[in-house]
């Protein structure tokens, strides 16, 4: 399988260029002949973008402090009340809460 350093030797150009024409970076600035030499030769070399593999989303991290001692933390209905509302807004799914 072809890579972007392949591509890069047969058109004489740098490897970050290449892959800049084959990504369609708009800030890129170089003439219409070049783009169309690189797009010739990655189709020529039969190039295809590599698959990302199956990465895991990112979550985010919550820390959560309770300033209180452990029985009025049972006995006050709000901070009792948390873990459940953190439940039904279906944050735990989405975020470690520390």
């Amino acid at each position: 399988m072809a890579t972007l350093k392949d591509i890069a030797q047969r058109a004489h150009i740098a490897t970050s260029t290449v892959s800049r024409i084959l990504n369609y970076d708009p800030s890129l600035s170089v003439n219409d002949e070049t783009k169309k030499r690189v797009f010739a030769i990655a189709e020529e070399l039969n190039y295809q973008k590599p698959v990302r593999k199956n990465v895991p989303a990112r979550s985010t991290r919550i820390g959560v402090i309770l300033w209180c001692r452990r029985e009025r933390e049972l006995q006050d209905l709000y901070y009792s009340s948390l873990p459940s509302t953190w439940e039904s807004k279906n944050m735990l799914n989405t975020t470690n809460v520390t």
